[in-house]
């Protein structure tokens, strides 16, 4: 979160990654994809943002369609805005 919010998107796609990889705990990984999704977008990785998006949408918590739909619109014209 502290590297995106910073536009540091290549440390926060790493940091994405290795939280949601390693995460133990089904909250924490799901704020991992989040964040992971923000990272992938803006760093141009759109394979990996969408891959993490339908990841998001397929786990069962309050408010995935929400969140889903929020980021699925957020990687449109991705490619544009680097």
């Amino acid at each position: 979160m502290l590297y995106n919010g910073l536009g540091r998107y290549e440390e926060a796609l790493e940091a994405g990654v290795r939280a949601v990889a390693e995460s133990q705990e089904m909250w924490f990984a799901r704020w991992g994809l989040v964040d992971l999704i923000e990272a992938a977008a803006r760093s141009g990785d759109i394979n990996l943002a969408r891959d993490a998006v339908e990841r998001l949408a397929r786990q069962r918590v309050r408010g995935r369609d929400r969140l889903g739909s929020r980021h699925r619109g957020s990687l449109a014209g991705v490619g544009e805005h680097r």
